[in-house]
């Protein structure tokens, strides 16, 4: 099955990442195109390429800087581009203040897995059918 969309991941470990590449293609026939595991690669990339994606995946805690800061430097630059937050740190607060922010999803990374791929396939068959 053809990639529906493609996206930008952004997520430190390098085993969860490369997972999560293949999960993504697999179950929801996303493409990842391009990672990155701190702030300042992931705005800088966002920065130049960002019109070659559809879809944002983003990691809360990184080896330098926060996703949330990604997030809201992303709504700040006018990017409208759906944005996932995958993280391990779920607490209540932090979950308000991504949605708060401009996240479209949040999901933890050990409870909501299927959550997330199934709203992945439904986000990508929605903008899919907005083309």
């Amino acid at each position: 099955m053809p990639h529906s969309k493609r996206a930008f991941l952004v997520e430190d470990n390098p085993s969860l990442r490369e997972s999560l590449i293949e999960l993504l293609k697999s179950e929801a026939s996303v493409a990842v195109i391009a990672t990155a595991e701190n702030e300042i690669d992931a705005i800088n990339w966002l920065a130049v390429y960002s019109h070659r994606v559809s879809l944002v995946i983003l990691d809360m805690y990184l080896t330098s800087g926060t996703g949330l800061s990604i997030l809201r430097q992303m709504r700040d630059a006018g990017l409208t581009h759906p944005i996932v937050v995958f993280t391990n740190s779920s607490s209540q607060a932090l979950r308000d203040a991504c949605l708060r922010g401009g996240a479209d999803a949040f999901f933890d990374k050990g409870s909501e897995q299927e959550l997330f791929f199934s709203y992945v396939r439904g986000e990508v068959k929605t903008l899919a059918a907005a083309k």
